[in-house]
């Protein structure tokens, strides 16, 4: 009978260690918390569905503070977005509609690989993807008083930011920051399209005005 070799035996060893480790890694997830389960993914725990979902791009301003952002695709009025956002919570801080206030934060948001809706041609080319579950709401409105456009949601609230007077031929107020559709939003088409929606579809991801029982996906904050 030949005796194994100082290598072969290393070898054996080797394969055991790796088999032994793979197995312990693969069983001991089955007994831990769907958190935990969620962490060794290299996800997030959603709170509100209770599963395990793809960690959420974060924009981070020059003071520190840090900003999450989620695409919910789900065909609702800006009323129903404000609620569901306002209830999540995120790594302990509370959601709400998203506000953008900032070139910055638009256009890490524009290339948030998370909320761009694209698509491949024929071609194998990305394209933006168009429908209404691609359009989005976000935390801005006019409802108080025609015409002036503020942030109603998250903190911008507190300080009461308006940032846009009048329709497409108005203007910024104090320089803040605003990307409507140029020279054609807001344009209250109804009258009564008094809250935002971000289009996920069209490149600069730009803001249009519509009705508050219209159905839009949401981006939460």
């Amino acid at each position: 009978m030949n005796r194994l070799t100082r290598d072969q035996i290393i070898t054996i060893i080797g394969i055991f260690v790796a088999t032994f480790t793979a197995v312990i890694v693969a069983l001991i997830p089955a007994f831990l918390p769907t958190q935990w389960k969620c962490f060794l993914r290299d996800r997030y725990y959603d709170q509100e569905y209770q599963e395990c979902k793809p960690k959420l791009p974060v924009f981070q301003e020059n003071n520190g503070c840090k900003h999450y952002y989620e695409l919910v695709e789900e065909d609702i009025s800006w009323t129903e977005a404000n609620s569901r956002a306002k209830n999540k919570n995120h790594r302990g801080i509370p959601g709400h509609l998203v506000t953008i206030i900032s070139q910055k934060e638009q256009e890490f948001i524009d290339n948030s690989q998370n909320l761009r809706q694209l698509d491949k041609n024929n071609n194998g080319e990305e394209v933006f993807v168009r429908g209404k579950l691609k359009s989005a709401w976000i935390g801005a409105s006019d409802a108080i008083n025609e015409g002036i456009w503020q942030w109603v949601v998250g903190p911008e609230t507190e300080n009461g930011i308006t940032f846009w007077i009048g329709k497409s031929d108005g203007e910024p107020i104090n320089n803040e920051y605003s990307n409507w559709r140029e020279n054609i939003q807001p344009d209250d088409g109804r009258e009564g399209e008094d809250y935002g929606h971000i289009s996920l579809y069209q490149e600069g991801f730009k803001w249009n005005d519509n009705d508050v029982n219209d159905r839009y996906s949401e981006v939460s904050q």
